[in-house]
């Protein structure tokens, strides 16, 4: 496995692990809410919709990132690659 390869899973991991957190938490919370008070109701009703935003947000530019990561690296490798190539390093 290549580096880049590497970074996409562990940034994918890392959005799947905050994605995973951040329901839990609102799930807790939302429980919490129907049991508590009216103002607890409203502040959880203007939070709720941020919350499914944002967890949408992160799936749907997920692969868009991870893609444009991707990229970014493999280009910064091949400037690497030609630099080394001008100071003598055989790397293959």
């Amino acid at each position: 496995m290549n580096e880049t390869n590497k970074v996409d899973e562990g940034l994918e991991r890392e959005l799947s692990g905050v994605v995973r957190d951040l329901s839990a938490l609102a799930d807790e919370v939302k429980l919490k809410v129907h049991l508590g008070s009216m103002d607890a109701k409203d502040a959880w009703e203007r939070l709720e919709p941020r919350v499914s935003q944002l967890k949408e947000r992160v799936t749907t530019t997920k692969g868009q990132l991870l893609s444009e990561l991707n990229a970014s690296a493999k280009d910064l490798k091949a400037e690497l690659h030609d630099l080394g190539a001008l100071l003598g390093i055989d790397k293959g």
